[in-house]
């Protein structure tokens, strides 16, 4: 097993979410990898998280397993979080605690990965357990951008007339909800999500 230590991406400097990280299997259909990060209340987005207790902020996990992939997948480009489906957090990660991310990734068209991580403390205690789906934006080259979500339920499809004559769906994640707004010219319905 290779361990590559993780110098400080460019694209998040000066954070470096991860320590290292290392390959421990590969399927074909899933590629497993185990990160590492020490909690150091002398990095400088520790300072003031929390005055005299010092706790790593779980936002920093999901920046770990971004650069994790993108060390692993995408060594001279740019990798993203495309979507966050769940996030359970278990418990703290304190100052001089040693967080091991185990990371789970399976292909999701060409450009994406659906990524499991279970975070662990040094001590065995569960800290959080991820699910997201990370990838390369498009705009690189010879790279397709990820496929488009899903179209909205039928249930959530249903068109009512507002007062303006604008069609909606009556619920607020609509793009036009108001009564007076009418869609941008050439567009008849709400754009797909």
């Amino acid at each position: 097993m290779t361990v590559v230590e993780l110098d400080r991406p460019p694209f998040a400097a000066p954070l470096r979410a991860a320590d290292r990280f290392a390959v421990t299997g590969d399927t074909g259909t899933e590629r497993a990898l185990v990160a590492y990060k020490t909690v150091d209340v002398r990095d400088p987005y520790m300072a003031g998280h929390f005055p005299g207790l010092t706790m790593l902020p779980a936002v920093f996990l999901l920046e770990a397993v971004r650069q994790v992939v993108a060390a692993d997948r995408v060594p001279y480009g740019r990798c993203e979080l495309l979507a966050v489906q769940s996030i359970r957090l278990r418990a703290p990660m304190r100052g001089g605690d040693e967080i091991r991310l185990d990371l789970v990734l399976r292909p999701e068209g060409a450009t994406a990965w659906r990524v499991r991580a279970a975070c662990v403390r040094q001590d065995g205690v569960a800290v959080a357990e991820l699910k997201l789906t990370a990838g390369r934006t498009g705009g690189e080259p010879g790279l397709d951008p990820p496929a488009a979500p899903p179209a909205p339920a039928a249930s959530h499809a249903r068109t009512t007339r507002g007062s303006g004559g604008s069609s909606r769906c009556g619920i607020r994640c609509c793009w036009w909800t108001g009564s007076s707004r009418s869609p941008p010219a050439g567009r008849s319905s709400p754009p797909r999500r």
